[in-house]
């Protein structure tokens, strides 16, 4: 069993061309797919992923979704946190490419993060484990070094930069970032939106530590028409978008969606590669990019006229007995505007009806 390799799909209304690569492709409602293009992983312990150009997108919107793992093997968890116990950041400037320690908290850390000896030193005692995190707020906000006695912990986890690298401040991400898909927490999953890239011409995905992130994978998708101004994430999540000995899943939003028109994003993966694949569900093909030896990394792409529904994309695989994973977010359009609930005055004239 080979790595996993991740899917994209963008999904939304019917479209009459084939790939955003080859030309712009018009997904109705004002939307338009101008660029797409990735990079997948094949290494362990990176600092950055393979960068993307994409040039200036003044005006336009950026989609990226990626993901990397917290193991070399993308399955093995590191070791529990362990009381009054030393730890290393390891040579030079650390990383666990260098030796650094790296441990994966069981207990009070509901983001499922992984965190990497930064400062050596030795643990606290017991009863006294860190706070790693906590439920309050999105876990992309909680990415804070930990002190923990003479310790000092860095959390896994990516931001999107420009190859300098400097972080792109633009790029906002989900609120339910990152994700762990097939069921499997040593995979982190993300989805990032700048509504306006107007300096910088690459983008690639960065380790919080250095030599650190493995099979860090990056795909990239520009519109015209979306949303300028923050809040622009509608929706997202991943119900019905996990199974196992599987071959194909609709993972929707858990959420319906309060505007309308907006594009549907689906990142998708499977355990084996090298597999054939079908979009479905009126979502199209924008990108099919393909990591070195493995599967491919589709993209695909609609709008969703009308709010009020969760947004999904249907997709299958050729194997009939994989493990399968994916995540769905609805971002608004610059048409989208909030969906007016169903007309109440059916039921309100009934109501008064039955009063007199």
């Amino acid at each position: 069993m080979r790595k996993l390799i991740f899917l994209i799909l963008l999904c939304s209304a019917p479209v009459w061309a084939a790939d955003c690569r080859a030309g712009n492709v018009n997904l109705s409602n004002g939307v338009t797919c101008v660029f797409a293009g990735g990079t997948a992983g094949v290494s362990t312990n990176q600092s950055q992923s393979g960068a993307i150009t994409i040039g200036t997108q003044t005006g336009n919107g950026v989609v990226i979704m990626a993901y990397f793992c917290y193991a070399t093997d993308c399955s093995t968890a590191p070791a529990d946190w362990v009381a009054s116990h030393s730890y290393t950041k390891g040579s030079g400037a650390g990383g666990l490419g260098n030796g650094a320690s790296e441990i994966y908290p069981s207990t009070n850390n509901p983001c499922g993060f992984a965190y990497v000896t930064t400062t050596s030193g030795t643990s606290g005692t017991a009863g006294n484990q860190p706070v790693w995190n906590n439920t309050s707020s999105a876990c992309l906000a909680q990415t804070n070094t930990i002190s923990d006695n003479g310790v000092v912990w860095t959390p896994l986890y990516a931001v999107i930069a420009n190859g300098v690298p400097s972080t792109i401040s633009c790029f906002a991400y989900s609120q339910n970032s990152p994700y762990y898909l097939q069921n499997n927490n040593m995979y982190q999953n993300f989805i990032y939106y700048c509504p306006s890239m107007s300096t910088d011409t690459l983008v690639e995905l960065n380790c919080s530590v250095g030599v650190s992130c493995s099979f860090m994978s990056i795909f990239a998708s520009v519109y015209t028409g979306m949303c300028s101004t923050a809040p622009c994430f509608d929706a997202e999540g991943d119900v019905n978008g996990n199974c196992v000995s599987c071959q194909s899943a609709t993972p929707q939003t858990s959420t319906s969606l309060k505007y309308t028109k907006d594009l549907v994003v689906s990142l998708t993966g499977t355990i084996q590669d090298n597999e054939t694949w079908a979009v479905a569900g009126g979502c199209v093909m924008i990108d099919n990019t393909s990591p070195a030896g493995g599967s491919n990394n589709p993209v695909a792409a609609k709008t969703l006229t009308n709010g009020g529904s969760t947004g999904s994309c249907a997709w299958s695989f050729s194997d009939p007995a994989d493990t399968i994973g994916s995540m769905v977010v609805a971002i608004k359009s610059s048409s989208s505007v909030l969906a007016k609930p169903g007309n109440q005055f059916p039921r309100m004239y009934g109501m008064l009806r039955a009063a007199e």
